[in-house]
């Protein structure tokens, strides 16, 4: 996947089955430079339930010291032709080397989603200052629900 150094090398997938659907985490490291940072990548899941669904989530980052921003963008479609309405959400937490919260959890995208629906959001905001210089792990939840009910 790391064809090229503004594309970020996943660490850590897991996937687990909730009561009404499914969980997505995915985890990776991020200030590992001092200076601007950019950093983006795109990923696809499906899931494979009564109502299977397949999606995509795209993800761009940036810092700049300079102005002390660190801004994420989100970008999470439904790509099949299924009938049935799910809920999908994105959850956003940055933790700090040691593995603890360095800021606070924020949902960045979801709803409810038919076929083809696309939702978008971003955190970019001036409390991240102190988090600027730090290795930070990012986990990225994506929750579906609302698939265990057959079409």
């Amino acid at each position: 996947m790391a064809s090229n150094e503004n594309e970020i090398q996943v660490v850590l997938r897991n996937e687990k089955v909730i009561p009404d659907g499914h969980e997505i985490n995915y985890s990776f490291t991020v200030h590992r430079a001092e200076g601007c940072e950019m950093k983006s990548f795109a990923l696809e899941f499906n899931t494979t339930c009564a109502s299977p669904s397949s999606w995509s989530f795209g993800f761009f980052y940036s810092k700049d010291p300079e102005s002390k921003k660190i801004t994420c963008s989100v970008t999470l479609t439904r790509k099949d032709s299924g009938k049935h309405a799910m809920d999908a959400f994105a959850l956003v937490t940055f933790l700090d080397a040691e593995g603890r919260v360095a800021r606070f959890s924020e949902s960045v995208c979801g709803g409810q989603m038919s076929a083809g629906d696309v939702k978008q959001g971003s955190i970019s905001d001036n409390d991240t200052a102190d988090l600027i210089n730090r290795k930070l792990t990012v986990r990225f939840s994506i929750t579906v629900s609302k698939c265990h009910k057959p079409q």
